[in-house]
């Protein structure tokens, strides 16, 4: 299983939010957890939608009651065979401490994520689906354009 928390503070800041979560209008809450609550269904969409639009590289192999499947190269995200991988994304917005906090967790629940993320050494290379999309730009000019929208 992988997993990441987000901290939408860095970015509240940056959009003029200066202090926590205690004592602020009810309204504001309610709006922070909107945005972030539609911001889970977006990188869900987008996670699989880079496996998805992937073309896959790697060898062919003849599965029986499959047919062919060409595999992925390392360095592609994993091809698609059982969906697995595809289906094991799940979000989920929390608030902590009191609802001082609000995080929002995203994971692949697929018993061999972490393998295809992270690789064995010697045995398979990495087969990155989760780090280009959780840490790449564009997600951050997505919750950067929501985080403004909550003001």
């Amino acid at each position: 299983m992988i997993s990441v928390s987000i901290d939408p503070k860095p970015f509240l800041r940056e959009a003029g939010f200066k202090g926590h979560f205690v004592g602020v209008h009810k309204q504001f809450r309610d709006a922070a957890y909107r945005e972030w609550f539609d911001l889970s269904k977006w990188i869900l969409l987008k996670l699989r939608a880079y496996i998805k639009d992937s073309v896959p590289k790697g060898e062919v192999y003849y599965i029986a009651g499959k047919g062919k499947h060409r595999a992925s190269a390392p360095g592609q995200p994993p091809a698609i065979l059982w969906a697995r991988i595809f289906r094991g994304f799940e979000t989920e917005v929390i608030w902590r401490k009191r609802m001082t906090e609000l995080l929002l967790l995203v994971r692949n629940t697929a018993e061999h994520a972490d393998l295809m993320e992270y690789g064995n050494p010697g045995k398979i290379l990495p087969r990155p689906f989760f780090a280009p999309v959780i840490y790449g730009s564009e997600l951050q000019d997505e919750i950067r354009k929501r985080m403004y929208n909550v003001f």
